[in-house]
């Protein structure tokens, strides 16, 4: 019973810091959210050199979350929009 109980505490005070967030800040985390769920489907789309750098950036995505959603931003996708640059320029 006791453990019950403090889950059922620990989700209250989860529920208490979101409401305290405001307005504002449930939009930022929505907005977080959306951006993470957009990478991942990239990451899941885009075909890699090799498999396992699909797996690691995988992996980096599901425990640092918004930083790996970041550094994924700009090493890949900003790389593959630079690469596509120069190869229409090439034509």
């Amino acid at each position: 019973m006791a453990f019950y109980t403090e889950t059922l505490l620990a989700d209250s005070e989860l529920v208490a810091f979101f409401l305290n967030l405001g307005i504002v800040g449930i939009i930022i985390s929505f907005l977080i959210i959306i951006f993470w769920i957009y990478i991942l489907v990239d990451l899941l789309k885009r075909d890699f050199k090799k498999d396992i750098d699909k797996l690691i950036w995988f992996i980096l995505l599901l425990t640092t979350f918004f930083f790996g959603a970041v550094l994924y931003y700009f090493i890949v996708k900003t790389n593959k929009k630079k690469t596509n640059k120069k190869n229409n320029q090439n034509k």
